[in-house]
């Protein structure tokens, strides 16, 4: 208003004109055309200010999982998931647990089972009852969500501080045979954001397509594991079998 009435008093001393009508309406063209520029820029500003946490997700997200893709080597996968992600996106900590050898537990990828396990380290065998209650819903768990969790499952969330729960699974889309179960390849645990805000949706949504990415850099990881493991062997009979000969 103040504008307004500066360049109405303005427009009336340069325009020999008494119709004070036409010179508002001058004036408040002329702002409204001057504004319009300056109200995108200013709308860019709030928006980097309030909804900072959102942009970085979504300028992140196409550099995280090409570092996802990237890596088929678990112990470099692993401290991408549980230090680079979680300092980057401003959360407290995290954890992987992924298949052992046996296909019947889920393990740290760093744990050692001759040295005992450290503050946060656990394993979970796949009859537990987060494991299972994942593999039915098929879906991530945000404790906050305030869904009806057995106490057991509430118990070992609130015990672990883990917010969020994102089931690594293989091959969740397409049509599958009836019976078939998905094949849970690890587990990836995030606990709570040092903003101490809750999780929005649009977060929860990308950590899932983070989530889906890092089950394919797992899945590729062991199967290199194996392939190496193969090949030393491999090597080392061929080793034997030419001592042997010589």
């Amino acid at each position: 208003i103040l504008i307004v009435r500066g360049l109405t008093l303005v427009a009336q001393a340069l325009m020999p004109t008494n119709n004070e009508t036409l010179i508002i309406f001058i004036a408040t063209l002329t702002i409204a055309l001057a504004f319009a520029p300056l109200r995108e820029r200013v709308q860019i500003l709030i928006d980097r200010a309030f909804f900072r946490s959102k942009v970085n997700y979504q300028r992140l997200l196409p550099e995280l999982s090409a570092q996802l893709a990237s890596n088929i080597v678990l112990e470099q996968l692993t401290p991408l998931l549980t230090v680079e992600i979680p300092s980057r996106l401003q959360i407290a900590d995290a954890n992987l647990l992924v298949l052992d050898s046996t296909g019947q537990e889920l393990i740290s990828p760093s744990r050692d089972r001759s040295v005992s396990q450290s503050q946060g380290d656990f394993n979970l065998p796949l009859d537990h009852p987060l494991v299972e209650y994942l593999l039915h819903i098929k879906r991530p768990l945000l404790r906050s969500q305030g869904e009806r969790l057995a106490e057991q499952v509430n118990l070992f969330l609130e015990e672990q501080d883990i917010v969020l729960s994102i089931p690594l699974i293989i091959g969740q889309s397409g049509v599958k045979p009836e019976g078939t179960v998905e094949p849970m390849v690890g587990l990836y645990n995030l606990g709570p954001k040092l903003s101490g805000l809750p999780y929005t949706h649009v977060e929860v949504q990308l950590l899932t397509v983070l989530g889906s990415q890092a089950a394919v850099s797992v899945e590729n990881a062991r199967l290199y594991r194996e392939v190496e493991g193969y090949s030393h062997t491999l090597e080392q009979q061929v080793e034997q079998r030419t001592q042997q000969l010589i």
